[in-house]
Order: structure tokens, then C-alpha cells, then sequence
């Protein structure tokens, strides 16, 4: 999954200008396949939205991983928006949550106009096979 972000980074947010980093903390090695598919999906749609919508220069993806659990966190310095006032199927963020209930976690939306954006993954945790 890290190797396909930082391309995805390569190809795209940095080729645009923006600076874009990695911060993995642990391994992902103990993660389920499906759980690499759908945090990287996560990630993605919040570069998307972070490039389209935010006007971002700089972002942020960090990722802690431990034996039995995973947070993501992706920042952006962009401009920002109400997440109380984005309308039903705005920015991808459905498609997002839908990705993390299906982890069995929820996925947080901090961000207010002039702030920036901040989202944060944590699932509940799993029991290595």
C-alpha cells in the first residue's frame, strides 16, 4: 500500500505542486488484504478531495500501525470547509465512511473554513490470523 500512495503521490500531488509525505509508523504487514484495499481507497478519495476542492499545498498521511490495530490520518492545509454543511454525497466523504463502517471503525472529519482539513480512521482492532 505505501509503494502505491507515494506513486499516487509522485504522479499526481507532487507533479501539481503540492508537497506531499508518508509517515508510517509499525508495519502493515499484519493487515488483513481487504483492510490494506479499503485504507487505501480511504486515502486516495481524501487526496482527491484535498487536490480538487482544497486548494492544498502541503499533506500529510500517517499511518500508526500496532500488533492489533491501524490509524490514518491524512491532513491537508487547504482551505477548508463546514463538514455540518457539506451536502449529502459532497466530496466523496459518503464513499469514505462507507469504507471505514466497513472496517468496523468510523472515520472523523476535522476541518473548518481557513483551517484546513484533517481526517482520522481508527477501527476497532482485529485479531491477527
Amino acid at each position: 500500500m505505501i509503494r502505491k500512495l507515494d506513486e499516487r503521490l509522485e504522479a499526481v500531488e507532487r507533479r501539481a505542486g503540492v508537497r506531499a509525505s508518508i509517515i508510517l509508523e509499525g508495519s502493515l504487514n499484519e493487515i488483513p488484504d481487504s483492510w490494506n484495499e479499503n485504507l487505501f481507497w480511504i486515502t486516495i478519495e481524501a487526496l482527491n478531495n484535498a487536490l480538487k476542492h482544497a486548494q492544498a499545498r502541503n499533506m500529510k498521511i500517517k499511518i500508526h500501525c500496532s500488533m492489533r490495530q491501524v490509524e490514518l490520518e491524512i491532513e491537508d492545509d487547504g482551505i477548508g470547509f463546514d463538514p455540518a454543511r457539506v451536502r449529502a454525497g459532497g466530496l466523496g466523504l459518503n464513499t469514505m465512511r462507507e469504507r471505514a463502517e466497513a472496517l468496523g471503525g468510523k472515520l472523523e472529519i476535522f476541518s473548518e473554513p481557513g483551517q484546513g482539513t484533517r481526517i482520522f480512521f481508527q477501527p476497532k482492532e482485529w485479531i491477527p490470523q
